[in-house]
């Protein structure tokens, strides 16, 4: 498959899902986050240290896969 990749990791928008689990005990706050995810697709992916969620693409030998998703879906 070619991958018509967006650019580096850092270019895509990345949020934390312990602040977005968080605002479910937030009515306002869950409002901005379903705000701010409306009509997005959402991938998520663990990028703790010492994740084997890394991989090499044309350009970066230490990508994160959950962003070779994004890139495909985009």
């Amino acid at each position: 498959m070619i991958v018509n990749y967006a650019g580096p990791w850092e270019r895509m928008d990345h949020y934390n899902i312990a602040d977005i689990m968080a605002a479910s005990h937030d009515r306002d706050e869950l409002e901005m986050w379903v705000t701010e995810m409306r009509g997005k697709i959402v991938v998520v992916s663990d990028l703790t240290t010492g994740s084997a969620d890394i991989g090499t693409v044309p350009g970066d030998t230490a990508f994160p896969l959950g962003g070779v998703h994004a890139n495909i879906i985009n």
